[in-house]
């Protein structure tokens, strides 16, 4: 599923983000992806026959035209994935999302409770829940960057606003930065694990990210399979082989965002001819859509 990243200013600042690099270190500083250049995208997925689409930040639902990116993608028979924080009042919720004759996905990314004050984590749990009344799909999104941290929080959260789904968003670090936590070990396999383990039967789960397939046992890769649980196993975009990197506005796995942006072009633009450009530090079949993420 193809990501297009609509802006880079956000309510929060998350010590995981993997969009902190094409936040804060882009040459070219435009930070709203405009309507006409979310068209040519559009466009140009829909000739490659995609369906569907993932709209990041920063955080989108601070972009002033969201609504009408998201009647735009209804117009050309697009579903959303939208990833939002949902840490913003009611009130702003209400503008964007009543009487919109849409239903999306929204992966809600919450994280241990690291990043909100009691007060916004109340006001998480209204949000998910004001927008499951709204006959939208809430996703948990769990960004998986410190192990030592209980889970079960999120589990419980999950059920109480709902949802059904549990994206484990496998996370290293921030482009050129030391790792966060090391997501080849063996101790991360097992973390992962256990969450799917105690959760299997209340909800489904899914991984954002390539994984080395060595940090799992042979009975918890069965689990997986018998749970019907998509893994992507050494996505072909992995930078020191641990985590991916999903680049630029239409989704592909290069190394770093840094190859763009050491051209000086911006994550905000679009050329469907810089979609046939090789990355000489990529395998080859990182020219457009990755295997391990072809499915997705």
């Amino acid at each position: 599923m193809p990501n297009i990243i609509i802006n880079n200013y956000c309510n929060q600042k998350c010590s995981y983000c993997f969009a902190e690099d094409s936040m804060t270190i882009e040459k070219n500083p435009t930070n709203t992806q405009s309507l006409a250049v979310f068209l040519q995208i559009l466009k140009f997925l829909k000739t490659y026959n995609y369906k569907d689409v993932r709209l990041l930040g920063g955080e989108p639902l601070l972009h002033k035209d969201i609504r009408n990116i998201f009647l735009l993608s209804q117009k050309w028979w697009f579903d959303v994935l939208l990833f939002s924080n949902l840490n913003l009042p009611q009130k702003h919720l209400k503008t964007v999302f009543e009487w919109l004759p849409i239903s999306m996905r929204i992966n809600c990314n919450l994280n241990n409770r690291d990043f909100y004050t009691q007060e916004e984590y109340d006001r998480l749990l209204q949000n998910m829940k004001y927008l499951h009344d709204l006959w939208h799909q809430i996703i948990i999104g769990h960004n998986v960057y410190d192990i030592s941290k209980p889970y079960i929080d999120i589990l419980k959260t999950a059920k109480s606003v709902g949802s059904k789904i549990i994206n484990l968003k496998v996370t290293n670090t921030i482009a050129g930065k030391e790792l966060i936590v090391d997501t080849g070990t063996r101790e991360y396999g097992k973390y992962l694990y256990s969450i799917v383990r105690d959760g299997k039967n209340d909800f489904q789960f899914e991984f954002s990210c390539g994984l080395d397939k060595s940090i799992f046992k042979e009975s918890e890769l069965q689990l997986f399979q018998d749970l019907w649980i998509p893994m992507r196993y050494w996505c072909s975009g992995a930078s020191g082989g641990y985590d991916i990197d999903i680049d630029w506005s239409i989704s592909k796995c290069f190394p770093l965002r840094s190859f763009y942006l050491n051209k000086n072009m911006s994550i905000y633009t679009f050329n469907p001819e810089i979609t046939d450009i090789n990355i000489p530090s990529a395998p080859a079949e990182s020219k457009g859509i990755c295997s391990a993420h072809s499915t997705i």
